[in-house]
């Protein structure tokens, strides 16, 4: 679970100011629900949708969210039990990559067919199905003719 400075997790928070409402489970509900802890970097506001879409499909399931950046996961998960995560939700090939060659990561047991193992260049996954992307994202430039006339550049053609 995400923890505020203060000690309290946010859930735990949110639970009191809602009065539970919205179904978060409490008391014995929440222990006997079988936790899951992910380490991620991504932010609460991303996680939030993720953590309540996932405990609605698996109510069975409480997610224990651990966050850390990609430079501190990985001494992290090099640790007896990779700290006890059972999930590394991030967006750090070499992150993932040390950890493969490391043989700290289990194979994925996904089925992969029809979907490319590819884009251009960049490998969407681990030859060993240890890992595998699950977003992709596009980056782009703005470019400002006028200050670039003005300093007499040229417009790039190349990033």
């Amino acid at each position: 679970m995400t923890s505020s400075p203060g000690g309290i997790s946010r859930r735990r928070f949110l639970g009191l100011l809602a009065g539970t409402a919205g179904g978060l489970a409490t008391g014995a509900q929440a222990r006997s629900r079988q936790p899951i802890t992910v380490l991620t970097a991504y932010p609460p506001e991303v996680l939030a949708r993720f953590e309540t879409a996932f405990e609605k499909a698996h109510p069975q399931y409480r997610l224990e969210i651990v966050w850390r950046m990609p430079h501190d996961a990985l001494p992290y998960l090099r640790q007896p039990a990779q700290s006890g995560v059972d999930v590394y939700w991030s967006a750090s090939p070499r992150t993932y990559e040390t950890l493969a060659k490391e043989e700290l990561l289990r194979p994925l047991k996904l089925d992969f067919t029809g979907l490319p193992d590819r884009i251009g260049q960049a490998p969407l996954r681990d030859p060993g199905g240890r890992y595998t992307a699950t977003e992709m994202a596009g980056f782009g430039f703005a470019v400002n003719t006028a200050a670039l006339a003005e300093r007499n550049l040229p417009i790039p053609g190349d990033w």
